[in-house]
């Protein structure tokens, strides 16, 4: 989904995994119920034939992609994660060790 929105085109997909974290459902792409082959059909038509539609969630999917999903972005938020864990290991108190004195 991320190289599509990239490259400004709206995405089909099935609801599965972490796909519902980025596609959101007429707004960046269309999602469908996994294992609905019907469902699935009827949103290619749509795509296919909604041109107003589909250039709106086209353009959606290139914001998200230009404002969240940029390599620089996505680091800084990994580097804080680690920040965050940093700060909170130096605040634990752990036991003191005693060895079997072996």
């Amino acid at each position: 989904a991320v190289q599509a929105f990239a490259v400004g085109k709206p995405v089909v997909a099935s609801e599965v995994g972490g796909v519902p974290e980025i596609v959101f459902d007429g707004e960046t792409g269309l999602l469908v119920p996994p294992a609905d082959p019907a469902r699935l059909a009827e949103a290619m038509a749509r795509v296919m034939t909604d041109a107003a539609s589909t250039a709106r969630m086209a353009a959606n999917a290139r914001r998200l992609a230009e404002r969240d999903m940029r390599f620089d972005n996505r680091m800084g938020q990994t580097l804080e994660v680690y920040r965050t864990a940093q700060t909170h290991a130096r605040k634990r108190l752990l036991p003191k060790f005693r060895g079997t004195g072996a």
